[in-house]
């Protein structure tokens, strides 16, 4: 078990790194089925459509809505019940006389009329088990309200993660795009030294060659992004053929820039705060208080049960019977002398069923510290990684351009500037993961503490 400390201020301060709760924009609007091109459409707003559109939302939702109704017909039980009653009667009998078959001069009996009345009942003991049944109900109504939080926490960080996968690929995209333009200048200035003389026609061929592979990875990574896009539709709950156009965090042709404020509270901070803040968590709590509370109603059961129940009833007409008031006591006391062992069996039953709402409070926090630790060290080494990348670009780019600028002099052969154009295209490649990677791993964390209402804001 995890130890449970929580401070308020360090709270509050994680909280304030999320996103406050999730608003719509008015100035952003989906339309399904039309080839309209939408404004850009920002993280935030992709989320609340989500909320709103999702299934899983709704599924969940409704199941919150049984799990009421279930509590106040519950609470019902304890309550008087009235119920006016109204009979109408046409009877018809024709009776004979001694023998089984109705003789001609039978004489017939005939009653017509009606009766009206209103019967107020309450149930004044019952062994306990009202007190059961409405326990276990408010309990899975805590459990569905949690399994709520929990759904809509899980279609933020689904939309969120994809969201930034539909910005890695596009960005990728620029990336290729910058390998198709350079290799198409080496190209160009290889088969103009190749016009001039200078250069045998066979160094075309590689000049060339890398282009094609350029153009493929290109192709590649726009079916990337296309996938990526589907991805997002599905998980912010619209439907296909929706047109939306993430925002980017890049401007123009450049590349996501590595956050700079990545000062964060410690591990064993998200840890405290995900023990109170993790929607499943309590969910399983609720769950184990529901089980308790049907252990209790099969202990009940196999006791002795004394109930009571007392019955007023107002007769203002009838044409068969007295009018007037007739009330009624009745208490009785019931006890399972012999049912083949079910009632015990049921009590076993339930206390088996507490203990494994224990053990899976058990397992959900080791689960929760697992995601909580992995999430923090993927942040960490996503950050660091995108910060070596961004030292392997800037040496790339600089090899590159001084291979490009000696082949303009004749100076070096196509497979040293084919080299160097690899190896820039793979350190943008890697360096645009890395910050990717960051924002998710941030994302995750945040999901990780029960924490995500809205998105990570970009950059922090």
């Amino acid at each position: 078990m995890l130890p449970c400390r929580f401070y308020a201020s360090t709270v509050a301060a994680l909280v304030a790194l999320a996103l406050p709760v999730v608003g719509r924009a008015e100035t952003i609007q989906l339309v399904e089925g039309e080839s309209m091109q939408p404004a850009a459409l920002p993280l935030r707003e992709a989320i609340s459509i989500a909320l709103e559109r999702q299934p899983r939302a709704a599924i969940a939702q409704a199941q919150q809505t049984v799990a009421k109704e279930q509590v106040t017909q519950a609470k019902a039980k304890f309550l008087p019940t009235v119920t006016p009653q109204a009979t109408l009667r046409d009877e018809r009998q024709t009776l004979g006389g001694d023998s089984v078959l109705v003789s001609p001069g039978g004489r017939s009996v005939t009653a017509q009329g009606a009766r009206t009345s209103v019967v107020l009942s309450q149930t004044l003991l019952d062994a306990g088990q009202r007190g059961a049944a409405k326990d276990q109900a408010m309990s899975n109504l805590a459990s569905a309200t949690a399994a709520l939080d929990d759904t809509q926490q899980a279609i933020v960080l689904d939309v969120t993660l994809a969201f930034y996968e539909v910005l890695r690929n596009r960005d990728l995209i620029k990336v290729s795009q910058s390998g198709v333009d350079r290799a198409a200048t080496v190209l160009a200035l290889t088969q103009g030294q190749i016009d001039a003389g200078t250069l045998p026609r066979k160094d075309s061929f590689q000049a060339r060659a890398d282009l094609a592979n350029a153009q493929l990875a290109l192709r590649q990574s726009q079916d990337r992004a296309r996938t990526a896009l589907i991805q997002l539709r599905t998980a912010m709950g619209v439907a296909p053929g929706t047109s939306i156009d993430p925002a980017p965090i890049s401007a123009g042709d450049g590349m996501p820039t590595i956050p700079t404020d990545t000062k964060f509270p410690p591990l064993e901070t998200y840890f405290n705060i995900a023990q109170g803040s993790r929607p499943d968590l309590r969910q399983r709590a609720a769950d184990t208080d529901a089980a308790k509370a049907a252990a209790q109603a099969a202990k009940i059961g196999s006791g002795v049960q004394v109930g009571a129940t007392y019955q007023y009833a107002y007769t203002p007409t009838s044409a068969f019977h007295d009018t007037g008031v007739d009330s009624l006591l009745l208490v009785s006391a019931t006890y399972p002398l012999f049912d083949g062992g079910a009632a015990r069996s049921a009590v076993r039953s339930a206390n088996a069923q507490v203990t494994g709402a224990r053990a899976q409070t058990d397992a959900t926090l080791l689960a929760i510290a697992s995601d909580v630790e992995q999430s923090y060290i993927q942040r960490e080494q996503a950050i660091e990684e995108a910060r070596l990348a961004q030292v392997a670009v800037d040496a790339a780019q600089v090899n590159y351009d001084a291979i490009t600028e000696a082949r303009r002099e004749g100076i070096g052969n196509v497979v040293d500037i084919a080299q160097a154009q690899l190896t820039l295209t793979q350190a943008q490649s890697q360096y645009v993961s890395a910050v990717y990677n960051y924002f998710e791993a941030h994302a995750r964390l945040h999901r990780a503490a029960g924490i995500n209402v809205g998105a990570p804001p970009v950059g922090m």
